[in-house]
């Protein structure tokens, strides 16, 4: 859609240049963007916000604890449900590849607290949350603790601290950076997720048929 067009589906002048600052979307895809979540916003209720359920909806995949946490992680204020600053502002985290971009947004994805430490049982639990999704592949949990623990004690190795089954995001950079092959079932999922969001780019109408 351009921005020249239905004036009921487009965003004010002021509010282009807002989103165009904090996002690398162009105008046309900024506004294409608050088409789509208009229509996203009334799948379930026509209230101007997208909750949990349509946030799912609109991304085409099943409710995970990866989408649980990435839905946290897009809602700033922690009211459970996304404007569309914080929706443009998630689709945008979505769209970056680069790999500090991934170091970022997983090690999040690992901090539900917002605390600035990872412990190694929460990335227990996410992996094999991560892994239920892959079809015809099956790996013991145990075989995934014993990963998990193994790595994060080479890490902590030179550190001194009373909790070795903690790492910092600086520890976590590293074993990302070292063998990325450890998150590499969260990373199929996420791409998923990723995949979904590029696809709102590219499609305007595509969920205009569960719009008002």
């Amino acid at each position: 859609m351009g921005i020249g067009k239905s004036k009921t589906n487009l965003l004010k002048s002021h509010e282009l240049d807002e989103f165009a600052k904090v996002t690398a979307f162009s105008l046309d895809q900024i506004n294409n963007l608050y088409t789509h979540f208009k229509a996203i916003s009334s799948i379930e209720k026509d209230d101007g916000v997208i909750d949990y359920d349509e946030f799912c909806a609109a991304l085409e995949t099943e409710k995970t604890l990866i989408t649980k946490r990435l839905f946290q992680i897009f809602d700033e204020n922690h009211d459970t449900v996304l404007n569309f600053r914080e929706f443009i502002v998630g689709i945008s985290i979505l769209n970056e590849e680069n790999i500090d971009m991934q170091i970022k947004l997983t090690f999040k994805l690992f901090d539900p607290e917002a605390t600035g430490i990872i412990k190694a049982d929460y990335v227990i639990e996410m992996l094999l949350s991560s892994l239920s999704l892959m079809d015809n592949m099956y790996i013991p949990k145990e075989a995934i603790q014993e990963i998990v623990h193994q790595t994060f004690d080479e890490l902590n190795r030179t550190v001194e601290k009373d909790d070795k089954m903690t790492i910092d995001f600086a520890q976590y950079r590293k074993m990302v950076r070292t063998d990325p092959t450890i998150l590499k079932w969260l990373y199929l999922n996420l791409n998923r997720v990723q995949q979904s969001a590029k696809l709102l780019l590219k499609n305007p109408k595509k969920y205009l048929k569960h719009g008002k």
